[in-house]
């Protein structure tokens, strides 16, 4: 008996060891969560801060989706900023947290410089190749994107999309309140 139990101890260390070997290159597609800004744009930021340093918005628009009550500020075809909370909160607009962005605009950049037009190879070298999708963007032209994800329960990601070049068109922020 004491030979087969040391056995199936050994087994299942072996097994363990072999999940955690091919689970790493998952855990190491991550980012510090202060990589999730734009100049200043952050999940710490409120929209009253984001119009305070960026002015009005061209659009505004908001919208229900489940559970969550957001407001999305357009600064043209270039710039989106969502702010959200859950339909529980009585927070006022100007106090609902940034809980995405989408920027296609070459003037915004991440705390690391990571921004639109530059080559995403700058991105994989600090931080691998993250999980990585091709698809066809509103114009049918191919795209591959790169995702990654952050340590913690909120769920945040941040999205690098990317033409056939390998050069950054468009960085996207969405937490669990925006998807």
């Amino acid at each position: 008996m004491s030979a087969l139990f040391s056995h199936i101890i050994k087994s299942i260390l072996l097994t363990c060891c072999l999940t955690l070997t091919l689970a790493l290159p998952v855990w190491a597609h991550t980012m510090p969560v202060s990589e999730i800004d734009l100049n200043g744009i952050s999940p710490k930021a409120t929209l009253s801060f984001v119009r305070q340093i960026y002015g009005e918005p061209s659009a505004k628009e908001s919208f229900t989706k489940g559970e969550v009550r957001s407001i999305r500020y357009h600064y043209g075809p270039l710039l989106e900023i969502t702010g959200s909370t859950t339909l529980e909160d009585n927070l006022s607009e100007d106090e609902l947290a940034v809980a995405g962005f989408r920027c296609k605009a070459n003037n915004f950049s991440t705390p690391r410089g990571f921004r639109v037009d530059q080559p995403i190879s700058k991105v994989i070298s600090l931080f691998g190749e993250g999980e990585r999708f091709t698809s066809k963007n509103t114009s049918g032209q191919e795209e591959t994107s790169y995702l990654y994800m952050f340590p913690g329960d909120r769920g945040d990601i941040l999205i690098f999309y990317t033409d056939r070049a390998g050069f950054i068109t468009e960085i996207t922020y969405r937490s669990n309140l925006t998807r």
